[in-house]
């Protein structure tokens, strides 16, 4: 690793593998900016570009125009991307140290995790708590000032309000950003551009940017063992209709040694699908200078816990406590719960709905960031394109109506690639659907979600 040593005092360590840039805007202040951060706002602007022409005082203003997993440090404030996918894990005495691995972490100061995160329910440790009883977890919302040696927590409210944007105003700003987005990972990453592609929308919506950016990918599927049969058909067809190159990566036998590599490289905070990704040999079929844009994020335009929970905070807590019943029977859990809710009662966003508030800063600071982090372990790079400061926020804006139509999904991929909309979304088969009444009978616990799924 390498030393560098911060005005603030303090002193960076840095693998050779984390991107690592040393940057001065038009006022000359100084950055240092770790990860890979491409700019929304304009094709063909980079970074240095983003950097080199600004000249305001607030880091915010700098950054929202910036998507991918980044870390940037300036005059000892320290801000993570949109959405936290670049965790920044921190001990809380005096001898702190932050990092975005928690597994490093635990090294450094010799913590442990108390046990791994489940495999059911909340399937991810909520923030701020950690695994480990020492170390906790900025949310985005969150950024980190250091001063004499002392660290302070600071709220950052960052998200933007564009609510006064109607539906089509929406659409096209979504469209322009995920255009210039993906134009400039191709053509600044340096790497090769490949596609994580199923039947769902999401990931459509990030191939139709592509194919309207008329840039060079490769577009891939990974098989698994609960696949639905239109994940395993149908991207295969969208490509020899449209000419662009596709491969569906085949399940090898699990190898339990990766299983054991893939934990201890989290510490235990990420499971699921990509750690039997990983330990079944499929990632090793992606090539090791790619760079995989994947299409998560934009629930946050979505329906995320509004059948579950009530928008005001006691409606809320009371939803959430029933839909998570056992899983907040943990100590921890609960106790990171009530932290969280007294965090977002005494930092208030006041046009943003509290469940919208929870995807941000649990659901995608929490599980999803966990599994960006579990991805290094591969040599390519994983990029969620939708993870800017910018795109987020009109997400965010989305109307009850833009929510239950999808709108700010399905009207994008409509004006971007309108072709794609003829294909249908995730439309089970009858073989779909035998093998969701299989999962019911094998997982009770998964009972009432299945049936959801079986009759929708």
């Amino acid at each position: 690793m390498s030393e560098i040593h911060l005005s603030c005092g303090a002193y960076l360590y840095a693998g050779e593998d984390l991107k690592i840039n040393y940057l001065e805007d038009a006022e000359k202040r100084k950055y240092i900016v770790l990860g890979n951060v491409f700019c929304v706002d304009a094709p063909g602007k980079c970074l240095e570009e983003s950097v080199a022409t600004f000249g305001g005082q607030d880091v915010n203003e700098l950054v929202k125009n910036w998507t991918g997993r980044w870390l940037v440090i300036c005059d000892g404030e320290i801000q993570i991307d949109a959405t936290g996918l670049m965790a920044a894990f921190y001990t809380t005495d005096r001898n702190w140290c932050i990092s975005s691995s928690l597994a490093l972490i635990g090294a450094v100061t010799g913590q442990v995790p108390s046990q791994g995160v489940a495999n059911q329910g909340l399937t991810w440790q909520l923030l701020p708590e950690t695994l480990m009883d020492d170390v906790k977890c900025l949310l985005c919302t969150q950024k980190i000032e250091i001063s004499e040696g002392i660290i302070s927590i600071i709220f950052n409210p960052w998200i933007e309000d564009y609510r006064n944007l109607g539906t089509q105003e929406k659409v096209s700003k979504i469209a322009n950003l995920l255009k210039a987005a993906i134009v400039n990972i191709e053509r600044f990453s340096e790497r090769e551009v490949w596609i994580a592609l199923t039947a769902g929308k999401d990931s459509r919506l990030v191939l139709a940017a592509a194919l309207a950016a008329n840039i060079k990918f490769v577009a891939y599927t990974s098989d698994h063992d609960n696949i639905s049969s239109s994940d395993k058909l149908l991207p295969v067809k969208i490509a020899k209709d449209l000419g662009f190159l596709y491969k569906f990566i085949k399940a090898r036998k699990i190898e339990r040694v990766k299983i054991i590599e893939y934990e201890l490289f989290t510490a235990g905070n990420s499971k699921g699908v990509d750690e039997l990704f990983y330990a079944r040999g499929q990632f090793d079929k992606i090539p090791s200078n790619a760079i995989v844009v994947r299409g998560g994020l934009f629930e946050a335009g979505q329906q995320y816990a509004r059948k579950t929970a009530g928008s005001e905070l006691d409606t809320f807590r009371r939803g959430i406590e029933s839909y998570y019943r056992s899983s907040l029977t943990d100590s921890r859990q609960k106790q990171a719960f009530v932290k969280w809710l007294k965090y977002v009662d005494d930092n208030p966003i006041s046009f943003l709905d509290i469940r919208d508030r929870m995807y941000l800063e649990q659901r995608v600071g929490g599980w999803a960031a966990a599994i960006e982090q579990a991805l290094d372990i591969n040599k390519w790079v994983s990029i969620q394109i939708a993870n800017s400061r910018s795109i987020v926020a009109i997400l965010l804006s989305a109307t009850t109506e833009e929510r239950a139509c999808l709108s700010l999904s399905y009207d994008t991929i409509s004006l971007l690639k309108p072709e794609l909309c003829k294909y249908p979304f995730n439309k089970p088969s009858i073989k779909d659907r035998i093998r969701i009444v299989k999962n019911v009978l094998l997982s009770p616990e998964k009972m009432k979600r299945n049936i959801k799924r079986l009759f929708r």
